[in-house]
């Protein structure tokens, strides 16, 4: 089985700064509110202290458990017939896709995953999909053609077969 990129955890906490910053964001509205329009009667400890639990969570929990525990629980594998993904930390999913299934095949790629070097890969299929995040980009791309590759021999024996 296959793992993420090393550098995902990194990536994965910047986005956790970046969702940190909303909860800040939202302290401050909320403060500025309760300031403003007086009569607004919810105490100001009780808005830092509900805003603090959340901003705690995202910093604790999301900057520096989460990443680690995904990187090292999600995996995946490519054969001659199936993709299949494992990933969930409390949850733990299975999935197995047929690769005949493959409709599509896309790779994603935003400007904070470029400046680390990753792209992900979304698979989809008539009854759903999954996604294969944050991989080097060489990898990426190489698995990309590898399950175009492999969806097309398979479409081609099927069509010959009929």
């Amino acid at each position: 089985m296959e793992k993420v990129s090393k550098k995902a955890i990194n990536y994965w906490r910047l986005q956790a700064v970046f969702k940190s910053l909303i909860s800040v964001a939202v302290i401050i509205i909320g403060l500025m509110l309760i300031y403003f329009f007086p009569f607004i009667k919810i105490p100001a400890f009780v808005v830092i202290s509900i805003a603090a639990v959340f901003f705690l969570y995202e910093v604790l929990y999301n900057m520096l458990v989460y990443p680690r525990l995904f990187y090292k629980y999600f995996e995946f594998q490519v054969t001659d017939d199936v993709l299949v993904v494992n990933s969930g930390i409390f949850n733990k999913k299975h999935i197995v896709i047929p690769l005949f299934r493959i409709q599509n095949v896309d790779v994603t790629e935003g400007p904070i995953m470029k400046r680390f070097g990753l792209k992900g890969i979304e698979i989809s299929t008539a009854g759903g999909g999954t996604y294969i995040p944050e991989l080097e980009k060489n990898r990426a791309d190489e698995l990309r053609s590898n399950i175009r590759e492999i969806v097309k021999v398979k479409r081609n024996r099927v069509n010959e077969d009929d």
